[in-house]
């Protein structure tokens, strides 16, 4: 029995949704309720009661609209995850703290301005942040293979016509005035390439056969072609990243474990060869060990000069002391810890993968640049999330808090395939 064009059904339907304030529940409420009505209204017709009574009473079984609809306003409400937001704005307090103190002490040569920089930064992340909270990111799935090519296309056009710095290609934007002084804007799009990618993996994953050859093959090729990229590139590491992001992906899609292995094995014998190529012979671990338990050790190496980016855990850790540094790492640990949970509370299959991937984004990212620090992994271009100045990275790491916290918003309600 279908009561979708039912008059009467769809009168208490609308009244039950008058009461919830969230639009985007309304459909999976009256959905719900509509199944519960027809599975009663059928049943009483089947003793013999005629439709219209049937429907009547199935009504009045499922008690006042008023009174149910708040009952779904309380369990239905938005979910907000205040210990991700409190942890991430701590470190970002913590990042903006120490490139004041860095713009103030003359460690670093010349203005480089990486205060007023960061703010600004961090207002344009924070802004996309509650954008991207608002946005429902389900309408995003069916649009993961376009997402993904369009990644590796722009990454092409990035290697072959942006500009060159340091030895690596950026997207240039033109210029912006800061300080009374014009500087050119750049994005290091290689470096938040593992951002998207991981948003159209996580679409493209769903439903596949890890068994089915073609697939493997298939699937193969979309880890080969950025790994080649990032070599090429000149960020290696970041095939580690990308590689250890992708396995993540395949256990949370259910891949077999022989198959994920098999994954990881495939292309950490080029990029392991090319890490090699690229490792820093400076021991870091002795300048580190030498902080006390509140900072100030040996003197920092003239080499290093890379305080505000790749080593912003060493100067905070001999700088602070090792409270500082452990503080820092046990905040680490408990965003990881906040994610982890709420992978599992997520209901939405593409939301969940979605949050897994940018979790193991996040971690991969926080333990590689403590680990290099320590100098126990080799030196490379690693932000610390969160703290390290960067345009790029501040943006597309307070970017991906609001695609999670926008399906944290969403964790309770099911599949569906929505279209923008």
């Amino acid at each position: 029995m279908s009561l979708e064009q039912n008059r009467l059904v769809q009168t208490y339907l609308d009244a039950v949704c008058a009461q919830i304030k969230w639009r985007e529940v309304h459909g999976e409420v009256r959905s719900e309720l509509l199944s519960h009505l027809e599975e009663i209204a059928l049943e009483l017709k089947n003793d013999g009661l005629p439709e219209q009574d049937a429907i009547s009473t199935a009504i009045y079984r499922m008690g006042d609209a008023v009174d149910l609809g708040r009952q779904f306003q309380q369990t239905h409400a938005p979910q907000r995850n205040w210990p991700l937001v409190g942890a991430i704005a701590l470190l970002s307090c913590l990042g903006l703290a120490v490139m004041h103190i860095l713009d103030t002490s003359g460690v670093l040569p010349g203005p480089l301005h990486l205060f007023v920089k960061s703010v600004i930064f961090t207002g344009i992340g924070i802004a996309m942040l509650l954008w991207l909270h608002c946005y429902d990111f389900r309408k995003l799935r069916p649009y993961t293979p376009h997402l993904y090519a369009g990644t590796i296309l722009l990454w092409l056009a990035v290697l072959m016509l942006g500009p060159s710095l340091d030895g690596k290609s950026f997207l240039a934007l033109g210029s912006v005035s800061i300080g009374g002084q014009n500087h050119s804007l750049f994005i290091n799009y290689i470096g938040i390439t593992p951002f998207f990618l991981t948003l159209a993996l996580a679409g493209i994953f769903i439903g596949k056969d890890w068994t089915n050859r073609p697939w493997t093959m298939k699937a193969a090729s979309l880890l080969i072609i950025p790994d080649f990229l990032y070599m090429i590139s000149g960020t290696a590491y970041l095939a580690v990243v990308f590689t250890l992001i992708f396995a993540v992906l395949m256990a949370v899609s259910g891949a077999p474990k022989i198959r994920i292995i098999g994954f990881l094995l495939m292309p950490f014998g080029l990029f392991l060869i090319k890490l090699a190529l690229i490792v820093d012979n400076l021991s870091l671990f002795h300048i580190i060990r030498s902080a006390d338990l509140w900072g100030q050790g040996i003197s920092m190496p003239k080499a290093l000069t890379a305080f505000h980016t790749d080593f912003v855990f060493l100067y905070l850790v001999h700088k602070f002391g090792w409270l500082a540094g452990v503080g820092t790492v046990a905040i680490g640990c408990a965003i990881l810890l906040v994610l982890v949970r709420a992978v599992r509370q997520i209901k939405d299959q593409y939301g969940r993968m979605v949050v897994a991937g940018l979790a193991a984004y996040f971690t991969i990212n926080f333990s590689w640049h403590v680990l290099m620090s320590l100098g126990l992994v080799p030196v490379a271009s690693v932000s610390l999330p969160f703290v390290s100045f960067g345009g790029s990275q501040t943006v597309v790491n307070l970017a991906a808090t609001g695609v999670i916290l926008s399906i944290y918003k969403r964790k309770n309600l099911r599949n569906q395939i929505m279209w923008l």
